[in-house]
């Protein structure tokens, strides 16, 4: 993905988070991560800035809010 360099595939975002695909689901249902689709193709892509942004670390005040 040269073009989408701020883009992840589903298995680079899991290795970069060290998660299962499960764990991956839960951050999308649970609104922690969003998906993006190509308007062709079934590939889905995160934005590298949110991954990296559940790898900050927090105040546990400010996650327990959320």
């Amino acid at each position: 993905m040269r073009e989408d360099e701020d883009f992840l595939t589903s298995e680079e975002a899991r290795k970069r988070l060290n998660v299962s695909s499960r764990t991956l689901e839960r951050y999308v249902r649970d609104g922690l991560l969003k998906k993006y689709r190509r308007r062709v193709g079934r590939e889905v892509y995160y934005k590298q800035a949110e991954i990296e942004d559940l790898l900050r670390i927090r105040p546990v005040e400010e996650i327990e809010d959320q």
